[in-house]
């Protein structure tokens, strides 16, 4: 219907104006171009919905890229943070430059290897004059939190005097588990990096409890470096007031292995 009466219309027209294209050859050149548009319409979907595809791939690509960065970043800081905690340390120099700080060798040394769920190491600190005789036997377990930073727990150790230089040869670890351990519940110290060359952090407050020449809790305050560990230790009564530890600032452990 809608045809013929383009076909007289156009007709009437070609009457009038003499054109010289018929009516039919006009209504074939409308339809060519309707289809044309409607195929180009039917294009510009599609190529829209293949931009909004390669949006989402690009998007996905970035974010699984961003998460294996953030992964490779985090076990990177996890080998670096256990290198740099590893080692043989001493306090002498500081001890030299100021007597009221000891002489004190520090040993760091990883154990249970195979143990995957966390690094393990073994701590032993001694006056530099009594090396085999340790005033300090702990192992810390160090775990990685979900931002990237750490947390090392504080364990003690049973019948710790069989352990004495057990650095030397790792495995006599072996002899006991992670469960034989005793936790010292609220001791953890929380650590991250703020600069590439340096890890910091401390205990929470006023939760690590000790009873150490009358204190009533004890605080902990640990810097990592590449060539050094600064530690200091202190010990708070029930009123905030310090009844041990070194009280200018914190041991200052100098790496000599």
């Amino acid at each position: 219907m809608y045809n013929t009466l383009l076909i007289h219309l156009f007709s009437c027209v070609y009457g009038v104006v003499g054109h010289l294209v018929s009516p039919y050859k006009l209504i074939r050149a409308i339809k060519n171009e309707t289809q044309k548009s409607s195929n180009i319409a039917l294009a510009s979907k599609r190529a829209e919905k293949m931009r909004t595809t390669f949006l989402l791939c690009i998007a996905t690509l970035l974010i699984t890229c961003s998460k294996k960065g953030i992964e490779s970043s985090k076990e990177s800081d996890l080998i670096q943070f256990k290198s740099w905690m590893t080692g043989t340390f001493s306090s002498a120099e500081q001890s030299a430059a100021d007597s009221t700080f000891y002489s004190i060798n520090m040993v760091i040394t990883p154990i249970w290897l195979e143990n995957q769920d966390a690094e393990w190491l073994y701590i032993e600190q001694a006056l530099s004059t009594k090396l085999k005789e340790p005033y300090r036997q702990r192992i810390y377990k160090i775990n990685q939190l979900a931002d990237g930073s750490f947390g090392s727990e504080i364990y003690e150790l049973p019948y710790d005097d069989r352990f004495i230089h057990g650095w030397e040869t790792p495995s006599v670890f072996n002899k006991i588990t992670p469960d034989s351990l005793v936790i010292r519940e609220g001791c953890t110290v929380f650590l991250s990096k703020v600069k590439s060359n340096e890890y910091t952090g401390s205990t929470d407050t006023d939760k690590c409890k000790s009873t150490l020449y009358g204190a009533s809790f004890a605080t902990s305050k640990v810097q990592v470096f590449a060539d050094k560990i600064i530690s200091w230790d202190q010990g708070w009564d029930e009123n905030n007031e310090q009844v041990w530890g070194a009280e200018k600032r914190g041991y200052i452990f100098e790496r000599i292995k």
